[in-house]
């Protein structure tokens, strides 16, 4: 799953638990950081991403407290390593995820810098960039170059640290 889907949808949890019954009308507003790291699996070793997420999010909700829309603002930093720290990759994001809430299932919309892959040095390796949209009925729409969703993490990172 996108890192970008899942952060919100951590996000979306821990808001829904900790949110009581709103009127609805003005979006509640929280921020708050996510900090972590993850593996990424490659033929023969294991990369390792360190990352900050700072998310701003306003939540809009109806009458009962359900919410109705939610935009999740995120500034991501992370550094992915390799083995011996053979290679440092820069993975730097700025987005907004939107998530409207249906009745038959969420939209969510990603705009922004969702990644930016920069090894020092050599510039700019790979990005996702533009607009991309989930759709309830499990169908993706894109706008913009969007390397690292069309060929998956592993295609991209992998090679990048091979040698």
């Amino acid at each position: 799953m996108r890192r970008a889907i899942a952060s919100a949808m951590t996000a979306v949890a821990l808001t829904v638990a900790m949110a009581g019954p709103a009127m609805a009308g003005k979006p509640i507003k929280s921020t708050f950081i996510d900090e972590g790291s993850f593996e990424i699996q490659c033929d023969g070793f294991v990369l390792s991403e360190s990352y900050t997420d700072r998310i701003t999010l306003l939540e809009w909700q109806d009458r009962d407290g359900n919410p109705t829309r939610l935009k999740f603002h995120h500034s991501w930093t992370g550094t992915v390593t390799g083995p011996g720290g053979i290679l440092t990759l820069s993975d730097p994001g700025h987005w907004t995820d939107f998530i409207d809430v249906g009745p038959d299932g969420d939209t969510v919309r990603q705009v922004g810098v969702i990644y930016k892959l920069v090894i020092k040095g050599q510039g700019l390796v790979a990005h996702d960039v533009g607009i991309i949209t989930f759709h309830p009925d499990g169908s993706v729409t894109t706008q913009g170059p969007h390397d690292v969703f069309e060929a998956g993490v592993e295609q991209i990172y992998c090679p990048l640290f091979e040698n």
